[in-house]
């Protein structure tokens, strides 16, 4: 989900870039829009002020023109520049016009303007000649050119110069362009040739004058008439060049109006015509963005309602998780409340059937009972080691297990293991063997423990697939490259060995092979193993072939110890206790008293407290068997009575249950502390079935030591030893016995009665304490079903279960079906069933005391 969510997310924004990008392209094109149309508006007012400046050249010219028809001096160079202005404002709006027409009418234009100067120059060059100079230069060339002159006198010779000037007005021709250069464009003589002729006469002769007086009046006579005659002429030819002029001025302004207005007329429709296609582009610009805007909306109203919805169902899914999370956590919870559960409740009634198994091993005698009591052990300790493989398996799962090192002897430790395994070989017709070169003395520090469990695990797994040949047991201690110091434990057995599949598979927890059915075992124990040396640091494999057996090879980094040093430190450990003991004024020190070669001390006074009144009563039986009737001991289940003792007696010692309905043994030691006080120095030993806690959490509650049941005889004859620093007798007085065979007892009663061997008082108490019980229980168990108090109907369920199944009561399915309802808050009508099921049963059990019936079936 969230995959998709994130998929959905990125398509959205590409969505929403792609229309970002839409309409930046469009934003841009509409930007470039104005800015072409700011140009046709730039190029219409460059059109404008160019067609301005014609105007006013042409105006220039006009004026300048006048004044060259006038005759005004130096108006010449002035229309000249005017003409040049004007070429130039000609070609601006050349360049600026991009109609045909309108080039071909300025084209026409230019050359009206052409045609236009052309005359005034001429008109201008006419004004200018001078035809009297020429008509006496002609005449006097004509005078100069006849031969019968008569020289009358003698002149000094002398020099006579005659001089001629012609202009030429020169025609150009060609295209609209050099005609238009041709005009603007200053000539080589300004549209006029000039042509001066100078004939010199030398002479070097003498000449004689004559006498033309005649010829000279009749020269100047004809002189007189021809220059009126050129004058007329001249004026006539002006006159004739002025209208022409005229006539084209005229016609040239005409046209120049025309084309100014067509002009004018243009520009105004292309500018209309520019506008009307910016705005159509604009309006269709903003059509396309309005769109691509409603469209952004659009992809981005859906992908919100998209993304949305999905949240919402992520949302949902989250909590449908957490929700399963919770009910995950609480499953898991529950299970470990069922496991710490079944532990407590199993483990309890176990330990008081192997602590009364142990107690008839001496009452016992035939090999046949012998026999029985050892099948009952060995299926109470089968059920107690599949409850401590679920414990132990559901501490490394909560990684709750924690590493103790201590100093040991590997070569000791694997003797040890070997000589308490070596009956279950012997009974198989199987050899275990040790290998070792490690001498006894050879120590490491390490986690003793636990490397005896995973070796442990290791020899039993051995030892129920192996069903001939041997089994050998090795051990060594090597250094790595890296100076660690690694312990070696080899267990190699003749079985049918493992394939690669199933070497890959025993690792796995609850993991059984083909070849395990009909074995003992859950499929915990490899699994533990391997969890267990993964923790130390350590490694475990296992290297086997089909039907040759298989090694398995458990190495783990320990530290060597030094012998000395390591017994200095047990020394110093020691002496430090013995400080501590000391230190305890209230635990009263015994002095040896030697009588008829026995040793006895004074009585020791120890208080004990369980819920459980049958395993209240096998510590009592222990105690005194082990004491010889020397210790004595107040049993309570309740904690007013304890208190009530604590205030009126003296205790040696005492010793708690943990899981209690009531109280916690925890609290309860803080109460008692508080209550003697923090000075006091009453020893509390804990006693548990709980498997989640150890030594150590009993330590930091303020116990002094604790034991996990069940445990022997042995066990808390050592713990009373050394809470109490005392000895026993090495021998005991036998203590005498009265046996009873009138008592009545049920066979399903016969579980309780059993422990107390031919003891009939004992008998008689367990069956009168019991019998109480059930008095007790049925008017809590009848209040409850009144009060439709669910909470108490459970804990009762729960208190009476291990009793109850003990004695393989009918109603055993109805408890447990209440212990498992606990969490449940409201009333069923299950409960009510199973309620009056279990006060049926309770009434007829204690009918049968009173009547000495069989306990009949509900």
């Amino acid at each position: 989900m969230h995959r998709h969510i994130t998929l959905k997310v990125i398509l959205g924004y590409l969505l929403l870039t792609g229309s970002l990008a839409g309409a930046t392209f469009l934003v841009v094109r509409l930007t470039q829009s104005l800015a072409r149309f700011s140009q046709a508006e730039q190029e219409a007012a460059l059109r404008r002020q160019a067609t301005e400046r014609l105007v006013v050249g042409f105006f220039n010219v006009a004026g300048s023109e006048q004044s060259l028809t006038a005759g005004v001096p130096g108006s010449r160079r002035d229309y000249l520049t005017a003409l040049d202005t004007a070429a130039k404002a000609l070609c601006d709006l050349d360049t600026l016009l991009t109609a045909p027409l309108q080039k071909a009418r300025l084209d026409t234009l230019v050359g009206l303007l052409e045609h236009r100067a052309i005359g005034a120059l001429q008109l201008w060059n006419l004004l200018q000649r001078d035809n009297t100079s020429e008509v006496y230069r002609e005449h006097i060339e004509n005078l100069r050119s006849r031969t019968d002159s008569v020289i009358v006198h003698n002149k000094i010779p002398g020099q006579s110069r005659n001089e001629k000037q012609t202009y030429v007005v020169e025609r150009t021709s060609g295209g609209f362009f050099r005609r238009l250069g041709n005009v603007f464009r200053k000539q080589r003589s300004d549209t006029t040739l000039i042509i001066n002729h100078t004939d010199s006469l030398q002479a070097d002769t003498l000449v004689q004058g004559i006498d033309v007086s005649d010829d000279v009046a009749h020269e100047l006579l004809e002189i007189r008439d021809d220059i009126a005659r050129r004058t007329n002429y001249h004026r006539a030819a002006v006159d004739a060049h002025r209208d022409t002029l005229r006539v084209a001025t005229a016609h040239i302004t005409d046209r120049i109006n025309r084309l100014l207005s067509e002009i004018g007329k243009d520009e105004s429709r292309w500018l209309r015509t520019a506008i009307a296609s910016e705005e159509a582009r604009r309006y269709k610009d903003a059509i396309t963005m309005g769109i691509l805007a409603a469209l952004a909306l659009l992809t981005a109203f859906g992908a919100v309602l998209w993304i949305a919805r999905d949240i919402s169902r992520a949302r949902r899914y989250s909590c449908e998780l957490e929700e399963a999370r919770e009910k995950a956590e609480q499953l898991s919870r529950q299970r470990e409340r069922l496991l710490l559960t079944v532990a407590h409740d199993v483990k309890a009634p176990t330990a008081s059937i192997a602590g009364y198994i142990e107690m008839l091993r001496n009452r016992i005698t035939k090999n046949d009972e012998q026999a029985f009591l050892q099948n009952m052990a060995a299926s109470s300790e089968h059920l107690l080691h599949l409850v401590s493989s679920l414990l132990d398996y559901h501490r490394l799962e909560q990684g709750r297990v924690e590493i103790h090192n201590v100093c040991f002897s590997p070569c000791r430790l694997i003797n040890e293991i070997a000589v308490s395994f070596r009956p279950h070989a012997v009974e198989k017709n199987l050899r275990l063997i040790t290998e070792t070169d490690l001498p006894v003395t050879e120590e490491i520090w390490a986690d003793e423990g636990r490397i005896r469990q995973m070796t442990d695990n290791l020899v039993s797994n051995a030892l129920k697939f192996t069903h001939e040949g041997c089994i050998k047991l090795k051990v060594g201690l090597s250094d790595n490259d890296d100076g660690h110091t690694l312990l070696y434990i080899g267990i190699k057995d003749s079985g049918p060995g493992l394939n690669a599949d199933e070497q890959r598979r025993i690792f796995e927890a609850f993991t059984r092979l083909p070849a395990a059915q009909g074995t003992e075992g859950v499929g915990l124990g490899l699994s533990i193993t391997r969890e267990l040396a993964d923790l130390l640091g350590g490694n475990l494999k296992v290297e086997s072939r089909p039907g040759e057996g298989s090694t398995f090879s458990l190495t783990i980094p320990v530290r060597r110890e030094n012998t000395d040093e390591t017994a200095e430190k047990l020394f110093s450990q020691t002496s430090e206790k013995d400080k501590e003991d000391v230190s305890c004024q209230n635990a009263p020190k015994m002095t040896a008293q030697v009588k008829d070669g026995q040793i006895s001390y004074a009585p020791l006074h120890i208080l004990a407290i369980d819920d459980d009144r049958i395993a209240l009563q096998l510590l009592e039986s222990m105690i005194t068997q082990i004491s010889g009737g020397r210790w004595k001991v107040a049993g309570c289940n309740k904690v007013e009575d304890l208190f009530h003792l604590l205030d009126i007696h003296h205790f040696d010692l005492m010793f708690s249950d943990i899981e209690m309905p009531t109280i916690n043994g925890m609290e309860l030691l803080r109460q008692i502390r508080h209550r003697l006080g923090q000075e006091s120095c009453l020893p509390a030993v804990a006693l548990s079935a709980h498997g989640l806690l150890c030594r150590e959490d009993f330590l930091r509650a303020g116990f002094d030591d604790s034991m996990c049941k069940p445990f022997t005889a042995d066990e808390l004859r050592r713990m009373v030893l050394k809470m109490t620093d005392r000895t026993l007798e090495t021998e005991r007085e036998n203590v005498s016995e009265e046996n009873s065979s009138n008592y009545f007892h049920t066979t399903r009663l016969s579980a309780l009665t059993a422990f107390a061997g031919d003891d009939f008082e004992a008998a008689a108490e367990i069956l009168t304490q019991f019998e109480a019980d059930c008095r007790e229980h049925l008017l809590m168990l009848q209040r409850a079903l009144e009060e439709k108090d669910k909470q108490q109907l459970c804990r009762l369920a729960h208190k009476m279960l291990p009793t109850f199944m003990l004695i393989e009561s009918p109603v055993v399915p109805q408890l447990s079906s209440l212990d498992a309802r606990r969490s449940e808050e409201h009333w069923t009508g299950a409960d009510t069933a199973d309620g009056h099921c279990i006060a049926k049963e309770l009434e007829l059990m204690l009918l049968s005391f009173e009547t000495n019936d069989e306990t009949p079936d509900c």
